[in-house]
């Protein structure tokens, strides 16, 4: 397979290691369509000095969420699609476990904490996720090293509040009142799924909402 002959897994780990222009509205794809075939030529030519893109039948690079991909005809005759992963923070699992720690004991007033993982599946429907019965976090590869800093924490907050009302035994879903509240306090990040962007149009309604706005007004 091409994927082993020429090294792909390394290509990938290696393209990884820097950092680049997140992928957003000012974005330059055509830019970063050229430096990745320059780079990965300047990868298979140091496999074999004769080789070029050409090795690969049906090649294609393209824009898939916030990832860049190419794809091309295995010697198997299988499409193979390669995600590359754009690092645009130098955030490391280390500064993820404290940020939540932290956040836990000292915003949230929490003293049990939960595992963290850091799983390489990738997913643009879930981000990070909590699993209550075994109280862990996963937060996805992806997600921690492609997204902005500011955005991965908000994301983070929005797991630990999870975490922690769970642990309280409270309601700790995305359309519960206590979660939502705690989601508006601490500006975490609110579930992009249909029924919590609904909840939380409807919460942002009521005079709790108002109180927490106004709490956080005087807290500034």
């Amino acid at each position: 397979m091409l994927l082993v002959k020429l090294k792909l897994q390394q290509f990938m780990n290696e393209y990884e290691l820097k950092l680049r222009k997140p992928i957003g509205e000012d974005f330059d794809d055509k830019k970063a369509f050229s430096e990745l075939k320059e780079e990965l030529t300047k990868h298979l030519k140091s496999i074999d000095e004769n080789l070029s893109l050409e090795v690969f039948k049906d090649f294609k690079i393209y824009l898939e969420g916030y990832s860049l991909c190419f794809s091309y005809k295995e010697t198997t005759e299988n499409n193979m699609v390669i995600r590359l992963v754009r690092r645009v923070n130098e955030l490391t699992p280390k500064d993820i476990k404290e940020y939540v720690y932290a956040f836990i004991k000292e915003d949230l007033g929490g003293d049990v904490f939960p595992m963290i993982t850091f799983p390489r599946n990738f997913t643009y429907q879930h981000l990070a996720m909590y699993w209550v019965d075994d109280r862990i976090i996963a937060v996805g590869n992806h997600m921690y090293k492609q997204l902005d800093e500011e955005k991965v924490k908000s994301i983070l907050r929005h797991e630990a509040i999870h975490h922690f009302l769970s642990v309280k035994g409270k309601p700790s879903n995305d359309t519960d009142a206590d979660f939502m509240g705690l989601v508006v306090l601490h500006d975490a990040f609110v579930s992009q799924d249909p029924s919590a962007q609904e909840a939380m149009k409807k919460f942002k309604k009521t005079k709790r909402y108002k109180n927490l706005i106004k709490e956080k007004e005087q807290g500034a």
